[in-house]
């Protein structure tokens, strides 16, 4: 038996013991990867935005009052307190940091935060109500306005807290870890991760026998660096943390050497301590913090506008395609025998495996091996041929977009077991997988920098790999926006590339 197999068996026994993991702990589906990091920045932007809301609409009421039915009539010595005012409450709350997701901050703290912001925020329409002299913006005129935003601001800010908590409570806003060590520290971090509501720890992975436990305050410790390289949760972990003992920096060097060509991110645990005797005294100590290794550039705001912009685009992209479609699986239909759409197992965000919708441009062949298309191939029929050119084919991954599988921009994902040549073509980068850090795409920066079509030599590939990770660092949403704009122009002029 190899030591893959060994793992694999040991993942497999740990998981057979009913009631080690709870239900709630569960793997989330697929397509659902960034579910619970989206979740809590679109939180934050929905308190955000209604304190926007609040704010804008309660100047504009005061306004249209204190100016007779005509705000645009109003002098801008009176306008300018107030607008000062309806733009500071919302910012005050972000310098306090009221929009923050925090599930386990406190009533009191809470409190203090929101009156912190309004003070502020007060202070400084008062201020330009002094400066320009306005009688309608006077004390007495502005007070029950400030005094209205904040109770209505306070009231929003204990109606979301009630809602995350309530959310928190069912798991929907905690990231699932792994963690590599169980050390007093790993012990300390599970705890407060717990308590704090933002993390939920799956698994705990411990390659020293003697000292693996059962638990880790709940975790399940499912075996050693083999267990979780072979664990079949890996592409649905949003984060792994390695709590060894500082004291060993060879050990962490070679744990992480392992971990590097994972696309999951990778965290250390600081200040860990397994020295004798100190294993009573992290009590006292405060919470480990982490050292985010890799992925830094993956926050939950950058997740939550990707996903917006996917539904939102992807949404009206589709319906003017949806004649062109019909019409192209018509073509398919009628050309030759088999189904007019062709489904893929291709690897996508953290390496899960999810199908690729796409017109159906080869003529069926199951049960052959994933050869990639070289020129003249007779496997692609007629229409097939126009469809991969012009890659009409590549249309039906709107739907893998709005399913939450894909993005709109992304590497391109590659199929399950493609060979490069008789080599698997993940085994000829080492950092290949790191391009799975975001979901793939319909078109990506590779594609409109020309490398586009299948990768026939060991250097393409490196190419390739080398423009999606530039994506990787590089990625925004004007980037996103500037390659969808090239990706048109690219194709029509593509006449190189095979596809």
């Amino acid at each position: 038996m190899t030591i893959a197999d060994a793992a694999s068996a040991d993942v497999a026994r740990v998981h057979r013991n009913a009631g080690q993991i709870p239900d709630t702990q569960a793997a989330p589906a697929a397509g659902a990867r960034l579910a619970a990091p989206v979740r809590r920045a679109g939180v934050r932007f929905v308190h955000a935005g209604l304190a926007w809301a609040i704010s804008l609409a309660a100047a504009a009421a005061w306004l249209q009052r204190a100016a007779a039915g005509d705000p645009l009539a109003a002098p801008l010595a009176d306008v300018l307190p107030i607008a000062i005012a309806a733009a500071a409450f919302p910012i005050s709350l972000n310098l306090f940091d009221v929009f923050r997701v925090r599930v386990r901050r406190a009533v009191p703290e809470r409190l203090a935060r929101v009156f912190a912001g309004a003070m502020l925020a007060a202070g400084l329409a008062a201020a330009a109500a002094h400066a320009t002299g306005s009688d309608a913006a006077g004390p007495a005129r502005l007070a029950p306005l400030l005094a209205g935003l904040s109770g209505a601001l306070l009231a929003l800010d204990l109606a979301v807290w009630a809602a995350v908590r309530r959310w928190a409570r069912h798991g929907r806003l905690a990231r699932r870890i792994a963690i590599v060590g169980a050390t007093a520290d790993a012990l300390k971090y599970v705890e407060n991760a717990e308590r704090e509501g933002a993390v939920r720890v799956v698994a705990v992975f411990e390659d020293r026998e003697a000292r693996r436990p059962g638990t880790v305050a709940g975790a399940p410790v499912l075996g050693g660096l083999d267990a979780l390289l072979a664990w079949p949760d890996l592409p649905r972990l949003d984060g792994i943390v390695v709590a060894l003992p500082a004291a060993n920096p060879a050990r962490i060097r070679a744990v992480l050497e392992r971990l590097r060509p994972l696309p999951n991110p990778v965290s250390i645990l600081l200040d860990c301590d397994d020295r004798p005797g100190a294993r009573g005294a992290w009590v006292k100590r405060p919470a480990p913090a982490l050292a985010h290794l890799s992925d830094e550039t993956r926050h939950d705001a950058r997740a939550a506008a990707v996903r917006a912009q996917d539904l939102v685009l992807g949404s009206l992209i589709l319906i003017p395609l949806l004649p062109a479609m019909a019409l192209i699986g018509l073509a398919v239909r009628l050309d030759s025998r088999g189904p007019v759409f062709f489904r893929q197992a291709r690897h996508g965000f953290n390496n899960d495996v999810f199908d690729v919708f796409k017109f159906r441009t080869m003529r069926p062949d199951d049960g052959a091996p994933v050869e990639q298309v070289v020129a003249g191939d007779p496997r692609v029929t007629r229409v097939g041929k126009f469809l991969r050119k012009t890659s009409l084919d590549e249309l039906p991954q709107i739907f893998n977009v709005l399913r939450g599988e894909m993005s709109l921009v992304g590497p391109r994902p590659h199929a399950v077991g493609m060979r490069t040549g008789d080599v698997e073509t993940p085994r000829l980068v080492f950092d290949y997988a790191h391009r799975h850090r975001v979901k793939p795409g319909m078109t990506g920066w590779a594609q409109v920098r020309g490398s586009r079509g299948p990768l026939h030599t060991a250097d393409e590939v490196r190419e390739r790999v080398r423009l999606d990770l530039e994506y990787v660092e590089r990625r925004s949403l004007w980037l996103d926006l500037w390659i969808m704009l090239r990706t048109i122009p690219c194709l029509l002029g593509d006449s190189r590339n095979v596809r």
